[in-house]
């Protein structure tokens, strides 16, 4: 039902769009590039847990239908982190990566002085891996990944430079529950961001 509902929610943003690009007037479409810090928690459960920051990056195109909402399509990439534990054999390396797909509504809310206050919401297409090295077994190297379908959400800060130009900060967090190896994994990624964006 989770899964269903999510799935329409993208399907709806994108007929939108899909029929707002046939009555297009100028600088209805807008791109965006992004660049920021992704802050990644995995739990595995039983108080076990690794955590850690990397650089994230991404690409986003959006399409205004109406003054104050768009429909957005995205890919955010948000790296890798590290961490390192010992078992009987040795040390343990491990390295954590995910990304996700993401189609969504943005609703904006105009303050003064061409800032606004944005929120978003809809599906994501998320992608988890985790790569493993034991010093028992040495040469190997361990992959496990996951993807599935689920949700994410931000709000940010929005200031527009002129008609064409604007630039914001963000925050957007995407959690996941992973299936790695036969273990349930727990995963979420909370990435505050910067961006440019051109409308046209």
């Amino acid at each position: 039902m989770k899964q269903q509902l999510i799935l329409g929610v993208v399907m709806s943003a994108m007929t939108i769009s899909a029929h707002a690009y046939q009555n297009a007037s100028a600088q209805n479409f807008s791109a965006e590039v992004l660049l920021g810090v992704a802050n990644q928690d995995t739990d595995f459960g039983g108080g076990d847990r690794a955590s850690g920051s990397s650089t994230s990056f991404g690409i986003r195109g959006a399409y205004t239908f109406n003054p104050n909402v768009a429909a957005e399509l995205s890919y955010q990439y948000y790296g890798s982190y590290d961490d390192s534990w010992q078992d009987e054999f040795g040390w343990v390396d491990e390295t954590f990566t995910s990304s996700a797909l993401m189609g969504g509504l943005k609703v904006s809310l105009p303050l003064s002085a061409g800032y606004s206050v944005v929120g978003r919401l809809g599906a994501a297409y998320w992608d988890f891996e985790l790569e493993e090295t034991d010093a028992g077994f040495p040469g190997d190297v361990f992959v496990f990944d996951d993807s599935d379908l689920g949700v994410y959400y931000g709000i940010g800060l929005q200031l527009d430079i002129t008609q064409a130009l604007f630039i914001s900060v963000e925050y957007t967090g995407v959690p996941m529950t992973a299936s790695l190896g036969g273990y349930t994994v727990k995963h979420r990624t909370d990435n505050l961001s910067a961006s440019l964006g051109f409308r046209f």
